[in-house]
């Protein structure tokens, strides 16, 4: 469920025909992966660029620690907020909380911008503009490569993922697109 859907007229038959069940027996399983918790939504992805958001920034800011989950709960909740994490600080870069916004021109960021910090009462801010896009994929997840990537970077100990081998090839259909 993490590829692209045919373009046809009931666009989930050929996904659970591919994984040998029913339509609703895929929809049943999709259910109880977002019930586990293993898969938060499943949604349509909108290329902005060509929609029109020409401009994005990622904006910074600068949040004392006390206030950190409720400054980031505001501005997690604003309406043009598409991504909002919070982050480590170092001895010269003192922003904690990262929101990414689109709009159609950069006036309208910097309107969004405003509006978060009216919201929160946070003023230390900046606005990092994308400049140029090397790359935008999304992650395919359980799948061969993603494993490799996972070792090379030494970024998840492979050995120490709590998912029994039940679990796994539960998911590892859905994730393959070999066909």
């Amino acid at each position: 469920m993490q590829e692209d859907l045919p373009l046809v007229s009931r666009p989930f038959d050929p996904v659970a025909e591919k994984l040998g069940i029913t339509t609703a027996e895929l929809f049943a399983l999709a259910e109880n992966f977002q019930e586990r918790r293993i898969m938060r939504r499943y949604s349509a992805v909108l290329h902005h660029r060509r929609s029109g958001f020409r401009s994005n920034a990622m904006i910074v800011w600068k949040v004392p620690p006390e206030r950190s989950e409720e400054v980031g709960s505001i501005m997690a909740g604003h309406k043009a907020v598409t991504h909002c994490y919070e982050r480590p600080t170092f001895p010269d870069w003192p922003y904690t909380h990262f929101t990414m916004v689109h709009a159609t021109t950069p006036e309208g960021c910097e309107q969004y911008s405003q509006e978060i910090s009216e919201a929160t009462g946070i003023t230390e801010r900046l606005a990092l503009y994308s400049s140029r896009e090397y790359k935008k994929t999304r992650v395919r997840y359980f799948v061969p490569d993603y494993d490799e990537y996972l070792a090379s970077e030494s970024l998840v100990d492979l050995d120490s993922v709590e998912m029994d081998e039940e679990e796994f090839e539960e998911m590892a259909p859905l994730a393959s697109s070999d066909d």
